[in-house]
This record gives C-alpha cells, sequence and structure tokens, in this order.
C-alpha cells in the first residue's frame, strides 16, 4: 500500500540518538547540521576532534 505523507505537518520521531522522518533514520546530529546550514566541508574538518571528544565522553 502506498503511503501518503501531507509536508503540511512536520513530524520528527526522535529515539535516543536517531532522528526518523518518512521513514527514513540517521543520526539526530544530522538533522541539527541541517537545519543550522553547516556546510559538509565544515563538517569533515569537525569529524576528527568530535571522535576524540565523544570517546571521552
Amino acid at each position: 500500500m502506498d503511503q501518503i505523507i501531507n509536508h503540511a505537518v512536520l513530524s520528527l520521531d526522535f529515539w535516543q540518538d536517531t532522528v526518523t522522518y518518512e521513514g527514513c533514520t540517521m543520526p539526530a546530529g544530522t538533522i541539527g547540521c541541517e537545519v543550522l546550514n553547516i556546510p559538509d566541508s565544515t563538517i569533515e574538518k569537525l569529524d576528527t576532534p568530535c571522535n576524540v571528544l565523544n570517546q571521552l565522553l
């Protein structure tokens, strides 16, 4: 059965560190970066320091 998606209402399902929208699940930080318009080049530069910080936490 086809699923009808109504874009008049934004519905995001958050669970632990993921977010689901239209059946697509991704890390919650991905949505934050898109909302803040952080360019992919900046995200790539932050990858290494963020991984170190995550290991410390």
